[in-house]
């Protein structure tokens, strides 16, 4: 279904990361979503 290109991921893996964002903001409500966010992607650039 997706083509095997290293730099591709499922979309489950790009919503799997914005659930992650959601469960930090729970644990620490004072950092903006928007940050978390940030974060999250910024894991995958490296």
């Amino acid at each position: 279904m997706y083509p095997s290109l290293p730099f591709i991921k499922p979309p489950t893996m790009f919503i799997g990361h914005f659930g992650l964002s959601f469960a930090a903001k729970k644990v620490a409500p004072n950092v903006s979503l928007a940050t978390l966010f940030i974060a999250t992607q910024f894991v995958d650039l490296l």
